[in-house]
């Protein structure tokens, strides 16, 4: 009987290391994080209590690379801020975790290094991530890979989005008065949330390039405006929404990479090249040849 119940225990320690085996991803790739309860994407969030959050339901957050030191891992962004936690609060800083597999393709965060404690969000504060210090408050996250072909642009430069009640860009710490332009070498992104018809007046040398570009969210929209000589991402996320944009030598991206920026449609986009021969690029549902 004694030697029955040492098999047994045997079996249960063997499938127990099983369990905990170690969790493995590819340096190369990039991964979304999303919190499990929520549905939504971590990211790093201007305004929050820390420096990483959820988004809103409906956009997606930040992608990350993980990389490997022994047995934790470190995570940054594909903008370089690194995932990591001081005191209470996410912040941008190197942290070493410990992930683990929870079941069901879920994994919880644990890190040691300035708090010991689970990574997890509290409503209460939303949309800010903690490191909380004890075990009392676990959330699990799904990482998902980031498919690079389908990927939506991102954007770095500072968002001006179109006020429908004074027809003017707002953008945080701006005033209202304050004209899109580029600031330490990036592009602005001009976004338009359900906009309705509108002509914008922008600065025409005020290139879009270098993590700037147009925005367009909501199927309510259909926009003219000008992206500088030198235009960064486009991004028009509704079907039914319409982007009539402006450039005049080429979609570019930032100085370091020195590549095109994206263009990425759900609805249409007509592109005026605003060149001597003034051909017209337009794209809808899969888009057109340059004609």
């Amino acid at each position: 009987m004694r030697k029955i119940s040492s098999i047994l225990t045997l079996l249960l320690l063997l499938c127990c290391s099983v369990a905990q085996a170690a969790v493995s991803f590819d340096s190369s790739k990039k991964y979304y994080i999303i919190e499990n309860t929520t549905g939504r994407y971590v990211a790093a969030i201007t305004g929050a209590e820390g420096h990483f959050g959820l988004k809103p339901t409906d956009q997606e957050g930040d992608k990350f690379t993980f990389t490997a030191v022994g047995d934790k891992w470190t995570l940054q962004t594909s903008r370089g801020a690194n995932f990591g936690a001081t005191s209470w609060n996410t912040a941008n800083t190197s942290t070493q975790w410990t992930i683990a597999e929870a079941g069901d393709g879920l994994y919880t965060f644990y890190q040691n290094s300035a708090l010991t404690g689970y990574l997890n969000y509290q409503s209460s504060h939303d949309p800010s991530l903690y490191v909380n210090g004890d075990e009392s408050t676990v959330n699990k996250f799904r990482i998902v890979e980031a498919s690079p072909f389908w990927d939506k642009p991102e954007f770095g430069g500072r968002v001006w989005t179109w006020n429908t009640s004074t027809n003017k860009f707002d953008a945080d710490g701006k005033t209202s008065t304050a004209t899109p332009g580029r600031e330490s070498n990036k592009g602005p992104v001009y976004k338009f949330v359900n906009a309705g018809t509108v002509t914008t007046a922008v600065n025409t040398a005020a290139d879009t390039s270098d993590d700037g570009g147009v925005w367009v969210v909501g199927g309510n929209t259909n926009i003219t405006t000008s992206m500088g000589r030198w235009a960064g991402n486009i991004l028009v996320e509704e079907s039914t929404a319409i982007a009539n944009v402006t450039f005049s030598i080429q979609l570019k991206n930032t100085e370091d990479y020195n590549t095109n920026a994206s263009l990425w449609t759900n609805g249409t986009v007509n592109i005026n090249l605003g060149s001597s021969d003034n051909k017209t690029l337009d794209i809808a549902n899969g888009g057109s040849p340059l004609r």
